[in-house]
């Protein structure tokens, strides 16, 4: 006791209550929530991942198993901490509160919106917050011969990519066998916000299995980088443009008949009906911005081991990074990506955050991304888009809007995986037209 006095008197309070938070074995959430709001505030989101360093770890021993099992307010701060909080967010945020990520999806979840909350601990054993009807619960998966985390990693050497690759006279036991290693439980709502520590944002949510089937099939589900970065956006006033753009680079005066020239053909009448400037050259546009709603359709290229989106294409000499595209669709409200593996999400190797194009547009303030995490065949765009305008134009919320396409495509394309459950929101789940 008197050498804690000591180093107390020589360090200073701050010193010593930063010290006792990341070297104890089980933290209090008091004391995690501390060591988050005592950081300055970063001058760009960018850096925070790496300024959270000893909140990441800290948070993760929060979630150990306890007896008594941690409560529902403790758990939901500990995997808001754990989120992505490096997308700028629409304005400061203040101080965070112990009990306010457990406030706020309650009545998210009072008012329809299902939220699953998602983190591992220090074992990483996975933990997860259902918020449905009003009420919280705090689950652990049996623990298996190889911890939720090692499992993760092993998924993440081959999926999402893979999906797009397996044929239809594959069937889908693939899909099947590839999640059954993830137990995830699920709000008994038809609308889901998922959020999520970087590393499980790279889960395939629409492909989860519930009672042997796709949760896709029957939910509503998206994702959000926090819970911080949601209410920011829902705070936001929505923009008044009706400026509505689409880009498709393809040749039409060319005579190869290649992808991009199939899918215009099929877009073009969807767009004009909709009213959408639709560009088609060979270059990303510079009118974009303030857009109400955009459409892109490109190339997605990731990396040779098939990780990291790294160049949006066409079919003739364009080749540009996904920052390129992401800058000239700032500040468009929804962003359509009828881009291969353009919705893939990746956990950055060295900090605490995901690398992914609807992270660019997010942090450069787009309120909502719709795209595929694997190759997206041609077939599915037209289909998608006129089932999704019609349910937007009525005014159903993204999230909504999306399950129907999805389910349109499904009915004139098959059950395939790879083609119904492959466009997923990202961002505000709740933005309508």
């Amino acid at each position: 006791v008197a050498l804690r006095k000591a180093l107390s008197q020589r360090l200073g309070a701050d010193t010593t209550t930063f010290l006792k938070a990341i070297s104890a074995a089980f933290p209090s959430a008091e004391e995690v929530v501390w060591l988050h709001n005592r950081l300055e505030s970063a001058n760009n989101s960018e850096d925070i991942p790496a300024d959270q360093m000893s909140v990441v770890i800290a948070a993760h021993r929060l979630l150990l198993p306890q007896t008594p099992e941690i409560s529902e307010e403790d758990a939901a701060v500990a995997v808001e901490l754990l989120s992505d909080h490096a997308v700028e967010l629409s304005k400061p945020a203040g101080p965070l509160e112990v009990g306010w990520p457990a406030r706020f999806i309650r009545d998210l979840s009072a008012a329809g919106l299902g939220v699953l909350m998602l983190a591992t601990d220090a074992s990483g054993e996975l933990v997860a917050i259902l918020a449905e009807q009003g009420q919280l619960r705090v689950l652990r998966p049996d623990v298996k011969e190889r911890s939720f985390e090692s499992r993760l990693k092993t998924w993440t050497a081959t999926y999402p990519y893979q999906y797009g690759l397996i044929e239809r006279d594959d069937g889908n036991e693939e899909f099947y066998l590839s999640m059954q290693d993830f137990e995830l439980p699920m709000p008994d709502t038809d609308k889901v916000l998922v959020v999520a520590q970087p590393a499980l944002q790279q889960l395939s949510y629409n492909l989860v299995l519930l009672n042997a089937q796709f949760a896709g099939a029957s939910k509503a589900i998206g994702l959000a980088p926090s819970l911080t970065w949601f209410d920011s956006i829902r705070q936001r006033a929505s923009a008044t443009s009706n400026k509505r753009h689409a880009w498709i680079s393809c040749s039409l005066q060319s005579e190869a008949y290649g992808t991009m020239d199939m899918i215009f053909s099929r877009l073009a009448p969807l767009l004009d009906q909709h009213g959408f400037a639709t560009d088609t050259s060979g270059r990303i546009p510079d009118n974009l911005h303030g857009a109400s709603i955009a459409v892109v359709t490109a190339h997605g290229q990731l990396t040779s081991e098939h990780r990291y989106i790294h160049s949006i294409a066409d079919e003739q000499e364009l080749t540009e990074s996904p920052l390129a595209l992401a800058r000239a669709l700032a500040g468009v409200e929804l962003v359509i990506l009828f881009v291969c593996s353009g919705g893939r999400v990746d956990r950055h190797p060295m900090t605490n955050t995901t690398v992914s194009l609807p992270k660019m547009l997010l942090d450069r303030g787009c309120r909502a991304v719709i795209a595929s995490p694997w190759p997206l065949t041609h077939a599915v765009p037209g289909n998608w888009l006129e089932r999704f305008l019609e349910a937007w134009e009525t005014g159903d919320t993204v999230v909504e809007a999306n399950f129907k396409a999805n389910l349109y495509v499904q009915e004139r394309l098959g059950p395939e995986p790879a083609l119904c459950h492959a466009m997923t929101v990202y961002g505000d789940v709740l933005l309508t037209k």
